[in-house]
């Protein structure tokens, strides 16, 4: 993985490689020329390149660009994906999605694989390593890649919009009334339908979001706790400790204390 700012207008060298990639802009816009085709992307925008795709880069505008990027095999792509689809994945999936919008949910398992990754581990731990970034990869591909249109599970136009609405950030911290408002039906309606598709409760949804959003600003910020959980939208702090250590195994305090041992480079080369 690696950080990058492109601080000036002149653009990259186009070129290719032989892995795939996904990058993030975390901010200002870039110019993305894939294949011929121009496309902006902007801050909080994912994109993904397979081995192969000729690509390069301009920044946009007067505001420096900072661009995420994560690189990974073939061989890890392919495994990973039959991992979570089975062996005919290639026929059932789709599997060159268009840039998309980055939710809370996404950020977080972008910063949790880049911590990953950014650990140098020893002989004892290395192994535990590569399983923790195949799951990570795992959860990042179910959100990205998606089945072809005739094997998609019978979710309701309405549900897939309104749960991807509701990940924006906003939208979940304001809560269950929030969710029953954007979705147009009756909170007993909207709780059915989650139970039935997702498996979730829209209680356990937004919490899910919560917690992702406030371990993310634990990880990436110096704020006060406090002001952490209720930003995010949590106004009981004891319940909030007690569903964070389930979540994470360990407090909050204890979990920003890890996180911060692990050192980001502010900026590195790109990895082509």
């Amino acid at each position: 993985m690696a950080d990058t700012i492109f601080s000036d207008e002149k653009p990259s060298r186009p070129h290719t490689h032989d892995f795939y990639e996904f990058f993030m802009i975390r901010e200002g816009s870039i110019l993305h020329l894939l294949n011929d085709v121009p496309q902006t992307v902007s801050a909080n925008m994912l994109c993904f390149i397979k081995p192969g795709d000729h690509h390069g880069f301009k920044k946009v505008g007067s505001q420096a660009a900072r661009m995420t990027n994560m690189a990974f095999t073939p061989e890890l792509y392919e495994e990973v994906m039959q991992f979570l689809y089975g062996p005919t994945w290639h026929t059932e999936m789709q599997v060159e999605p268009e840039p998309m919008d980055v939710s809370e949910r996404i950020r977080s398992l972008l910063d949790e694989i880049f911590e990953v990754m950014s650990t140098n581990p020893d002989q004892s731990s290395y192994y535990k390593q590569r399983a923790r970034i195949k799951t990570l990869l795992a959860s990042l591909f179910i959100y990205f890649f998606s089945p072809a249109k005739e094997n998609r599970p019978d979710i309701p136009v309405w549900l897939e919009t309104t749960r991807r609405t509701m990940e924006r950030t906003g939208n979940f911290e304001q809560g269950i009334e929030r969710f029953v408002q954007i979705s147009g039906k009756s909170q007993e309606h909207l709780t059915r339908s989650m139970r039935k598709h997702y498996g979730l409760s829209p209680t356990q949804f937004i919490n899910q979001l919560r917690l992702q959003k406030t371990a993310h600003l634990l990880r990436s910020t110096d704020r006060e706790i406090t002001g952490i959980i209720f930003d995010s939208g949590f106004n009981n702090i004891s319940y909030f400790n007690r569903i964070f250590k389930d979540r994470y195994s360990c407090s909050p305090r204890e979990y920003r204390k890890q996180s911060q041992q692990i050192i980001k480079p502010e900026k590195a080369p790109l990895i082509w």
